[in-house]
């Protein structure tokens, strides 16, 4: 009768798995080890550490395009910088028609001012921001658009003078857009005050 080998012994696993009672599955991850090679799943579905470096590195580029998409898509880009301009120039006048001889040009900055002689710089009326044309208040930074002129003529009779005009003008602001879509505030400058004189 022949015998028979013991559960568990060298001869019973001699005769399963060959001379070797390596089962097969681990001799594939030990050549594949050996080899330097990334087997793949192993006996129970687990992944080589190949995979999860593959993995990793995917993981890294999708955040990088997420990262550029979202700067392309103006949350970052379209931000404008804190930045305060500041227009120290003079406001200029343009009379229609211009003061008649004789006349007195008087102007400053604001609405409760009071209104100092000013004389054209060659054939341009400018009115500059510092004193005595500045109101209470009033810094010479082009913060205030508000500009009151008076003019006063001779009477052709000699009798009395009389007032051309009397009166409080806003300053037109010219402002640079800045930014990728233009979406911000720039430099920024005093554009002529037109006046029509009666």
């Amino acid at each position: 009768m022949p015998r028979r080998s013991a559960p568990g012994s060298a001869d019973a696993l001699r005769s399963r798995f060959g001379n070797d009672p390596t089962p097969r599955w681990a001799q594939r991850e030990l050549r594949g080890s050996m080899r330097g090679m990334d087997t793949g799943r192993g006996r129970r579905g687990r992944r080589g550490p190949g995979v999860h470096r593959r993995r990793a590195a995917a993981a890294s580029v999708a955040a990088i395009v997420t990262a550029t998409l979202t700067g392309c898509s103006g949350i970052v880009l379209d931000a404008c910088p804190a930045i305060g301009y500041l227009y120290s120039g003079p406001a200029v006048v343009e009379f229609s028609p211009p003061p008649p001889p004789g006349s007195t040009t008087a102007a400053c900055f604001g609405d409760e001012c009071t209104p100092a002689p000013f004389e054209p710089v060659g054939d341009v009326w400018q009115v500059p921001q510092q004193a005595p044309y500045l109101g209470a208040g009033t810094f010479g930074d082009g913060s205030e658009t508000t500009l009151r002129i008076v003019v006063v003529a001779p009477d052709p009779a000699g009798a009395e003078q009389r007032t051309l005009v009397d009166d409080a003008f806003e300053i037109p602001v010219s402002v640079e857009r800045t930014g990728i879509f233009g979406q911000c505030t720039g430099p920024f400058s005093f554009e002529p005050v037109e006046v029509v004189l009666d």
